[in-house]
């Protein structure tokens, strides 16, 4: 029986109705694919393993019989069978889209923006990300943020009473009150909540007016390496990147074969969990905002050979290059 779990970062959705669908199955004695709907969520940190263990333990049913299909390329487990099927329908829609709309040259004029932020729904790390970009460098950076309170959508997605319990000053709640009160930061009209694949690549449309990008990934906590378009977009675009996600996420995208930008930043954040990566992200973002046009314009020709191969990376790779991720 395939079982899908619907999940956002260390959450299942309907916990009760899994359980269930998990327990008819086992009561029938048959064979189970948790399938994690084409999404690459850490299956620990969803706390998936403990319910598995409680569902085999009280029905007395083989781990063998279990296999867990993902997109997370770091995906494993010593007792369920883990099937990881690397996620391509975003990158096939980056590279389709690239060819039918071949992206517009950066402007280097007193409208570039040094940073670009684009966010559907929050989470506390995109919250305080935006705030603080907000409260520090706004003339700088060019941001959508699409959390309003007349939409039933984004309420279970604003992050402000993670931040009330968790380490955060009040003055960093303060600021990211402030934020949330001018929400929603839209460029177009949006009809229909989530934005999906592929209109979230119809952005690309203002990636000559900023620099880099903070890109903030769907999945961030344990131990995951899922690609989504976010990280494609970028790339097709030719623009560099900063990013809040996963522990470790730019190394295991160099080992995919694709260039970071080490040489103009420094990119030790990304060696750090979260919570603790978002000041190391707001370092390298204060550094880029001090540089002058003269100096944004040339690091970017600086950059280009890295840029370049980016590109060509993302044109050609395959999936058997994400398998062999999953076994080296």
């Amino acid at each position: 029986m395939r079982i899908c779990v619907a999940n956002n970062d260390s959450h299942i959705i309907d916990r009760d109705s899994l359980w269930r669908e998990i327990a008819t199955s086992m009561t029938q004695s048959r064979a189970i694919e948790i399938n994690l709907n084409g999404e690459g969520p850490c299956a620990r940190s969803l706390g998936l393993y403990d319910l598995l263990d409680q569902a085999v333990d009280t029905f007395d049913f083989s781990h063998a019989l279990i296999t867990i299909s993902t997109c997370n390329l770091l995906e494993q487990h010593d007792r369920y069978r883990v099937k990881i099927e690397p996620q391509m329908m975003y990158l096939d829609s980056a590279r389709y889209f690239i060819k039918q709309t071949p992206p517009q040259p950066k402007q280097f004029n007193l409208n570039l923006r040094h940073i670009g932020n684009f966010i559907g729904h929050g989470n506390e790390f995109r919250l305080h990300l935006a705030s603080q970009l907000h409260a520090r460098v706004s003339a700088q950076v060019l941001q959508t943020y699409h959390y309003s309170r007349e939409q039933d959508y984004h309420r279970p997605f604003v992050g402000i009473d993670i931040m009330l319990g968790g380490a955060y000053s009040w003055q960093e709640i303060s600021q990211a009150l402030d934020f949330l009160q001018r929400c929603p930061l839209t460029l177009d009209r949006i009809d229909q909540y989530p934005i999906l694949n592929p209109t979230t690549l119809n952005i690309t449309k203002i990636y000559d007016q900023f620099f880099a990008e903070l890109v903030n990934l769907t999945y961030f906590s344990g131990e995951t390496f899922y690609i989504d378009e976010k990280i494609w977009r970028p790339m097709i675009m030719r623009t560099p990147f900063v990013v809040q996600g996963p522990q470790n996420f730019l190394q295991n995208l160099r080992r995919l074969g694709f260039q970071t930008f080490d040489r103009w930043w420094d990119e030790g954040y990304s060696e750090d969990p979260q919570p603790s990566q978002n000041a190391g992200i707001l370092s390298v973002i204060d550094t880029i905002c001090r540089w002058s046009l003269a100096d944004v314009e040339g690091v970017y020709k600086d950059m280009q050979p890295v840029l370049d191969h980016n590109f060509n990376r993302l044109m050609t790779i395959a999936p058997q290059d994400f398998l062999s991720l999953c076994t080296g």
